[in-house]
């Protein structure tokens, strides 16, 4: 049993680490996103070794749940954004997607629902409270606080400071810098 907590417990914080160093050198928004699904995926572990508590507020399996939930409902709000957004045509008349944070320049003035909605949900993937994302994060800390996994919580921790980074970039570039057209 010892060798498997460590093994996760290595996977863990190598997942957040890793995940987060490639989604903050990523220009391809999608990209970004699909680095930082990496990095939540560690977050989950941690609350795997967790494992079941005697309360919601220590059990490691709910807050695994939850957070498959919110990150689930965050996810799909910022990809669906992606999706609904077109930069024009291209010299055979088919559709560009939007690729980097500059196709998302403005967002929040041109087509205020989808700007608000990636403001929304990228604020909400970093944890911000009152947000859905704090909310699911937050049991993860707790679970694996009470679990006694201080040194993986410290890890989730610190990566979750580094992604701030990328989500504030990804919840700002649509909200405060204007399209320069």
């Amino acid at each position: 049993p010892y060798l498997l907590w460590l093994m996760i417990w290595v996977i863990a914080a190598l997942t957040m680490t890793i995940g987060n160093v490639l989604a903050l050198l990523q220009r391809s928004v999608k990209r970004m996103l699909a680095y930082s699904s990496i990095t939540h995926s560690g977050y989950m572990l941690v609350g795997v070794l967790a494992g079941p508590g005697d309360s919601a507020s220590t059990s490691g399996v709910s807050a695994v749940l939850f957070y498959l939930l919110a990150y689930g409902v965050m996810n799909a709000g910022t990809f669906a954004v992606l999706a609904a957004l077109e930069r024009g045509t291209d010299a055979e008349g088919q559709p560009v997607e939007v690729e980097t944070l500059d196709d998302l320049r403005g967002l929040c003035a041109s087509h205020p629902l989808l700007g608000w909605t990636m403001v929304v949900c990228s604020l909400s993937l970093l944890g911000l409270p009152p947000l859905l994302g704090f909310f699911g994060k937050l049991p993860l800390f707790t679970s694996g606080i009470a679990a006694g996994q201080i040194t993986l919580v410290v890890v989730l921790g610190l990566n979750s400071a580094i992604a701030a980074f990328y989500y504030l970039r990804l919840a700002f570039t649509p909200l405060l810098e204007s399209r320069d057209e």
